[in-house]
C-alpha cells in the first residue's frame, strides 16, 4: 500500500510516521509538505519515505498526487479552509481519504458531498483526530461496557507549551469567534464558543482545570 501524508512535516503528523512504517504492508510513506526541504531532510530516515512538495491550494496538483497512491491521510490545516478542497480533490482522483479534522462546520460541509464519494466508490473519513475521534471511540467503548449508561462527556485539555504555527492560530481563532453544536435536553442546539465555564478534575498529572465549550465536538 502507498500512502501519501498531507502535511506530512506537521508537528501532529510525527507520531504516525513509524506506525504506519511498522505496517508490513505499507510499501511507500509519502510526505506531501508545502516545506519540501523538510520534507526531504525528514524522508532520509527510512527507505520507504518518500518526500513530495503539496501545494494546498493547488487541488489539481494535489489530486494527481493522490492518485499515485491508495489512501491520503490529511493534516492541512486551517480545516475550515482546506478539509472540503482536500476531500473533492480525493473524490476526483478516487482515492479514499482520512483527516485529523476538527472543525465541525468543516465536517458538516464535507458531508455534503457523500453521494459524489459513494458514486466514485471512494471512502470520506474526516474528524478522525484526537477530538474529535479517538475521543468519541473511547465514548463509545465506555458506553457498551456500561449495562445503563446515562451522560456521555467530553472533556479535552491541552498544555501552553504545545508546539503552536499559524494554522494552529488561524483554527483557535475560528472556533472561538462562532458556536458549537451541543446536544441538550434531547435536541441538537447551536452554543456560543468559550461560555459554559466548568471546573473538571482530570487524572494526574493535570489534575484541576476550568474547561468551557469549545467547538471541537
Amino acid at each position: 500500500m502507498k500512502i501519501l501524508l498531507l502535511g506530512g512535516c506537521a508537528e501532529m503528523a510525527a507520531p504516525i510516521i513509524p506506525r504506519l512504517l511498522a505496517e508490513e504492508d505499507v510499501e511507500l510513506v509519502t510526505l506531501g509538505d508545502l516545506n519540501e526541504e523538510k520534507a526531504r531532510r525528514l524522508a532520509e530516515s527510512d527507505p520507504r519515505l518518500a518526500a513530495s512538495r503539496v501545494d494546498a491550494t493547488d487541488s489539481a496538483a494535489v489530486a494527481e498526487l493522490m492518485r499515485q497512491h491508495d489512501l491520503s491521510i490529511s493534516y492541512i490545516g486551517p480545516f475550515y479552509r482546506f478539509e472540503r478542497p482536500m476531500a473533492q480533490a480525493s473524490i476526483e482522483a478516487g482515492r479514499s481519504y482520512v483527516s485529523i479534522c476538527d472543525d465541525y462546520d468543516a465536517y458538516l460541509d464535507v458531508i455534503t458531498l457523500d453521494e459524489e464519494a459513494r458514486e466514485k466508490g471512494v471512502k470520506i473519513l474526516t474528524g478522525f483526530g484526537n477530538s474529535p475521534g479517538i475521543t468519541q471511540i473511547l465514548a463509545k467503548k465506555g458506553y457498551l461496557s456500561m449495562a445503563e449508561p446515562r451522560r456521555i462527556n467530553v472533556h479535552w485539555c491541552a498544555g501552553s507549551d504545545e508546539a503552536v504555527g499559524p494554522s494552529n492560530l488561524a483554527h483557535l481563532f475560528h472556533i472561538f469567534n462562532g458556536t458549537t453544536l451541543q446536544w441538550l435536553d434531547g435536541r441538537e442546539v447551536r452554543v456560543k464558543t468559550g461560555r459554559g465555564k466548568k471546573v473538571v478534575e482530570f487524572p494526574p498529572p493535570i489534575g484541576r482545570n476550568p474547561v468551557r465549550s469549545s467547538a471541537f465536538h
